[in-house]
């Protein structure tokens, strides 16, 4: 596992150099580190058709990658105006700023690099929305706020950094008011060669399905809801490995989830009535 500053620098990086990330955030401002969707009743052609160039190509992208949080926050439940979410692990604020902007509620979120939360909090003062959505330096696994803090939980693809599982939904469940929602989106190992590839390459820990299960249940969560995306996120892939500006992942990551030597899901918890 990989020491916390590590992972900061490697995401400052990634903010702040000129690549793949940058390029597709060019046009809205909104800056994904994560997979896209290419959703049900879609398939990949659709969006090839209007794809004459690089730039065309990389338009496309940053659609789908907007899919996942479109698909993904449709099981926040029904969160309000007056509520407060956490974006734990929040990049660089992509994903707090879109849910505030469908739901209306307050975001906080939390990454451990500098340079995420500075992109984050400018893109949400262009956005109008920064007296509502928030980015701070922090720990997921050791948030600086009081019990009882948060409405709802929203973590994307930050989970495969942490080692201790339990230890983060403990935390989680610590700042989580009674009855939250959890919407947990993680790669998923399955091949533990392959799985060393990712590691490596990303920085990671990444954790079986079922040990998500398993933890979860221990630290108070109850599984609500689940969708396998693993189908959906291989076109995603499969169009990255097409680009120019591909980061060198785009082969094994393609080849893995179209094999499924690694899998891409959404687990939804429930906060246990008990806790």
């Amino acid at each position: 596992m990989a020491d916390p500053q590590e992972i900061a620098e490697m995401y400052d990086l990634k903010t702040t150099r000129t690549g793949l990330n940058r390029s597709l955030a060019e046009g809205d401002g909104l800056f994904f580190n994560h997979n896209g969707l290419v959703l049900p009743g879609e398939t990949l052609e659709m969006y090839e058709r209007s794809i004459t160039d690089e730039k065309s190509r990389l338009e496309r992208l940053h659609e789908i990658e907007q899919n996942l949080v479109r698909f993904g926050i449709l099981y926040l439940g029904t969160p309000t105006e007056g509520m407060i979410g956490l974006d734990a692990g929040c990049g660089g604020g992509e994903s707090g700023i879109m849910i505030h902007r469908s739901f209306g509620s307050t975001i906080e979120g939390f990454t451990l690099s500098p340079e995420q939360a500075r992109y984050g909090n400018g893109a949400a003062e262009n956005y109008g929305c920064s007296d509502k959505v928030r980015f701070h330096v922090g720990d997921m696994l050791n948030l600086e706020r009081p019990k009882g803090s948060y409405d709802f939980i929203w973590v994307c693809e930050s989970t495969e950094h942490a080692a201790d599982l339990d230890a983060m939904f403990r935390e989680f469940n610590r700042v989580a008011k009674s009855l939250s929602r959890l919407v947990i989106i993680a790669w998923c190992a399955v091949d533990p060669k392959l799985k060393e590839v990712v590691d490596n390459h990303y920085l990671t820990d990444i954790h079986r399905f079922d040990e998500y299960l398993e933890s979860a249940q221990r630290q108070g969560w109850n599984l609500a809801e689940h969708v396998d995306l693993t189908g959906m996120t291989a076109p995603y892939w499969e169009l990255r490995s097409r680009s120019e500006n591909g980061t060198g992942a785009e082969e094994f990551m393609y080849s893995g989830f179209r094999d499924k030597g690694i899998e891409y899901h959404l687990l939804a918890f429930d906060k246990q009535t008990y806790c």
